[in-house]
């Protein structure tokens, strides 16, 4: 089986060195090249045709989505590379692609590696959402989930509430009466939307505020746009109400 070609984009020299030795335990992958800004990289993009880019969030003129905007229709996959930051993570994740942070650990790009090699997609439509989502720093709008099909690009204000399944999936439900099965857990939802105005009601219910139609006091429940009745926990119930009259 061939290798998968990829390329290194970090401003940092010693960054660059610590994953080129993580990428040493992994035979399936062969750098390619390496660059330390955005044009840079660019033009490593052009000249190597890499198949995955493990790419820096913070780069020291321009970020990493600088890069990405270069190629709209991107035919390689990225695993971004960075130090904290809340906003770039959550842009990531609410574009279902992936990330490790720094400094790198061998067993977190094992599994990052892992994850995007058995992907069926490309990150093409991924991509290009994230670079949607980060325009501005403002309000993130798309949501881009996996199922077991693929990927699938949601916008937040349509979804009306994600239900538990077991074996840590959710399922969505959606205002034109579509649903879909999410092959990642509720809690990551959870985390994820808590600034979209999704408020966790039970174990199992994740509810979008803005499409509760009522809430009744007396049987602690919400109904929901789409006609849904759901439970609210008792434990849950103070959070509930204080987020509902925000």
């Amino acid at each position: 089986m061939s290798r998968i070609k990829a390329l290194i984009v970090d401003d940092e020299p010693d960054a660059q060195e610590v994953l080129n030795l993580r990428l040493n335990h992994f035979p399936d992958i062969e750098v390619v090249g390496t660059a330390f800004s955005v044009d840079e990289g660019i033009e490593a993009v052009r000249s190597t045709k890499p198949e995955l880019i493990f790419l820096d969030v913070e780069l020291s003129e321009k970020s990493g989505f600088d890069l990405l905007r270069a190629f709209p229709k991107p035919d390689f996959k990225v695993i971004f590379v960075t130090a904290f930051e809340q906003y770039a993570i959550r842009a990531i994740k609410h574009s279902a692609l992936d990330y490790i942070l720094k400094p790198v650990q061998l067993d977190e790009l094992g599994l990052a590696l892992e994850r995007i090699t058995e992907e069926r997609t490309e990150n093409d439509e991924r991509l290009e959402h994230l670079a949607k989502n980060v325009e501005g720093n403002k309000a993130l709008e798309r949501l881009v989930i996996a199922s077991k099909k693929g990927f699938i690009t949601l916008e937040i204000k349509n979804i009306i509430s994600i239900e538990a399944r077991s074996g840590n999936y959710a399922f969505f439900f959606l205002a034109d009466g579509r649903t879909h099965l999410c092959t990642k857990p509720l809690t990551y939802y959870d985390e994820l939307l808590s600034e979209n105005g999704f408020v966790r009601i039970h174990r199992s219910h994740l509810v979008n505020l803005k499409h509760i139609k009522k809430f009744d006091n007396t049987s602690d429940t919400v109904l929901m746009s789409n006609q849904k009745q759901l439970p609210v926990a008792a434990r849950r119930r103070s959070h509930f109400r204080k987020q509902l009259l925000k």
